[in-house]
């Protein structure tokens, strides 16, 4: 007679692994990491009647807390409009955009930001104007939106 061997049911010593929750988890991650990712620094959707000036710096801006932009019609802090400046008088600070930034003093101040996005052709008292007026509402850390030009263009439209 033969000697007979115990029949084995599926394979043994290994346990079975679920792949499912393992793809869910490094889909999770890889939809936070490229939601949280700027290679560029600020991502910036500029307003519908704005032309923005050309530079040749190449330092970058991060993000910013405010995005100000200013037109030929309007000063808007993203998508409020902070004053009309068909009735602009000159007046500084301007006090509607002074309203919508708002009171930062419980935010530390290597944290506010401002984001000036200013058309090309506004002239220099109105951009003056917005600067006093962020920097009065407490932002100290103010840039300028610029179209970077590239390395060897030299000069440039008025």
């Amino acid at each position: 007679m033969k000697p007979t061997r115990p029949r084995r049911r599926g394979r043994s010593g290994g346990a079975v692994l679920t792949v499912t929750s393992l793809v869910d988890i490094l889909s999770i991650l890889l939809i936070f990491l490229l939601l949280s990712f700027s290679p560029e620094g600020a991502l910036l959707q500029a307003a519908q009647d704005l032309e923005l000036p050309e530079t040749t710096s190449r330092e970058s801006v991060d993000r910013s807390d405010r995005v100000i932009a200013v037109t030929g019609r309007a000063i808007t802090v993203g998508e409020k409009v902070a004053a009309r400046l068909d009735g602009w008088d000159g007046s500084v600070p301007i006090a509607g955009l002074a309203a919508l930034l708002g009171d930062v003093s419980s935010t530390p101040e290597a944290d506010r930001r401002v984001l000036i996005e200013g058309d090309r052709r506004i002239p220099f008292d109105l951009l003056y104007a917005v600067l006093f007026t962020s920097h009065q509402a407490g932002y100290r850390n103010l840039a300028l939106a610029a179209y970077e030009r590239p390395a060897g263009e030299e000069g440039g439209a008025p």
